[in-house]
């Protein structure tokens, strides 16, 4: 057993599944080591750490060493502490092979996922209870898939097996440069998806008022098997 595997970090590959804004400067990382979710929480990764280290994106798959945090809370297992200096690209993948890895550990639906709702916001918006839960992160089949503006965000509406979803904020970088870049999703402010598989995330908690603090749904990626037209690769 070599040192850091005494420590507790390893140096798996990574496929990098989640790459989303956050306050200030501040991304949030994610990816699938093996069976793992891994969230590199510890230290916070920042637009410029991310560029300084080539720029992260879904699909991309990495060596990194990490270790799961001791300090996570509920929700969110998943954070892990991680190396910055140890990152290795190894390769990319095109989102149909992104869509092959998922699709098999995929949920059927949100609540499958995440367990039951604490309430729905005002606009709609699905929250769930803090201080609980087996996960914050979860791929999951869904269908009718609308992606629109609304004011300076973006919104998702989609179904999965059990129900139909509205107004989780869409936080991928990805998604949201495309939007500002393509004409067509200028012209339209909208993209559409039958069928995908979305990364969907709970944020830390938060309270908006009048309501009971929260940890709130959001998009975090959305994977298409066929991407001939896609607004989203």
């Amino acid at each position: 057993m070599g040192l850091l595997e005494f420590f507790g970090f390893r140096l798996p590959e990574m496929l990098i599944t989640d790459v989303t804004r956050m306050r200030d400067d501040r991304v949030c990382v994610a990816g699938i080591s093996g069976r793992k979710s891994v969230r590199l929480h510890e230290p916070p990764p920042t637009v410029e750490l991310l560029a300084s280290l080539g720029g992260l994106t879904a699909g991309d798959v990495i060596r990194v060493q990490w270790r799961y945090s001791n300090r996570w809370t509920p929700p969110h297992k998943e954070d892990a502490r991680w190396r910055p200096a140890t990152v290795d690209r190894r390769r990319r993948l095109s989102h149909a092979q992104q869509h092959e890895m998922l699709f098999g550990s995929a949920f059927a639906s949100v609540t499958e996922a995440f367990g039951n709702l604490k309430y729905l916001s005002n606009r709609g918006n699905p929250a769930f209870p803090t201080q609980t839960g087996k996960r914050s992160l979860a791929s999951i089949h869904a269908t009718d898939v609308h992606v629109y503006r609304l004011a300076d965000g973006l919104r998702a509406d989609f179904k999965d097996a059990r129900q139909g979803w509205r107004m989780l904020p869409v936080e991928s970088i990805a998604i949201r440069e495309h939007f500002s870049a393509c004409a067509e999703c200028r012209r339209t402010g909208e993209a559409r998806a039958s069928s995908a598989i979305l990364r969907v995330g709970l944020g830390r908690p938060f309270q908006p008022d009048g309501q009971e603090p929260a940890c709130f749904a959001q998009v975090n990626c959305v994977v298409q098997a066929d991407v001939a037209e896609s607004h989203f690769a």
